[in-house]
């Protein structure tokens, strides 16, 4: 896809959920669309980081996407600071057929906090991934979107949107990237609008400031009672 020579905004986004749930395989189809029928560890590939380019909004604007995937170090209890270094959005993947998955969500959001500053704002979306199951695999409890959306509610912040897809059979995967994509920009523009606005407002009180110095070396004969070098707008 040709952009131009309009540069596209970069935003860090890594997977996070329990070992099992289908990181990797979303992983994959961000990369190349395509899965190994015979099942690889994350470990097994050359790479933990790819980028993608995706047009958004009405001038469609180049956003790229750096999905990070965990590579299994999460089976450790190993991820290290540069996984999270940075990070502008989090994937939480939990598995529709395993509540469990769902609900260690929670414990997944407490490391991001853990290895990020309090300055670093993350936004985070959920993904339910598995949905080609057969509702008979699925366990006692049915993670539908409505319960999902329930338990995060609950137990989670900063969630901005819930996504059901399939990364077996490449079900709403492209659609939800698509998404997160559009939600990122959005985001993005919204705060550089809020910044152009602040930074206006200050210049203007600049400017009021400096009328007012000017005023008062002109109107200095008006003051009646000193003012001890202040200028009119102390």
């Amino acid at each position: 896809m040709q952009y131009g020579d309009t540069r596209p905004t970069q935003f860090k986004v890594i997977l996070l959920g329990e070992a099992g749930v289908g990181k990797t395989s979303l992983f994959q189809r961000f990369r190349s669309r395509h899965i190994p029928s015979t099942p690889k560890s994350a470990l097994m590939l050359d790479r933990y980081q790819y980028s993608r380019q995706f047009a958004v909004g009405p001038e469609s604007h180049p956003v790229q996407l750096d999905l990070w995937d965990t590579a299994n170090m999460e089976r450790a209890r190993s991820l290290t600071e540069s996984y999270f270094r940075e990070t502008d959005a989090t994937l939480l993947v939990y598995d529709i057929a395993d509540s469990v998955s769902l609900k260690r969500i929670p414990y997944w959001q407490q490391e991001l906090s853990y290895h990020t500053s309090d300055s670093t704002t993350s936004t985070s979306f959920l993904a339910g991934n598995k949905i080609d199951l057969e509702a008979s695999q699925y366990d006692s409890d049915h993670t539908t979107v409505s319960y999902a959306r329930e338990v995060i509610g609950k137990q989670c912040k900063d969630v901005l949107d819930v996504f059901e897809v399939s990364a077996k059979e490449d079900n709403c995967v492209e659609r939800m990237f698509h998404a997160i994509a559009e939600h990122l920009w959005q985001c993005h523009v919204k705060k550089a609008r809020q910044g152009s606005v602040r930074s206006n407002s200050r210049f203007s009180e600049e400017n009021d400031k400096d009328s007012c110095f000017q005023l008062e070396d002109g109107a200095a004969n008006r003051n009646t009672k000193g003012t001890s070098g202040k200028g009119c707008c102390w």
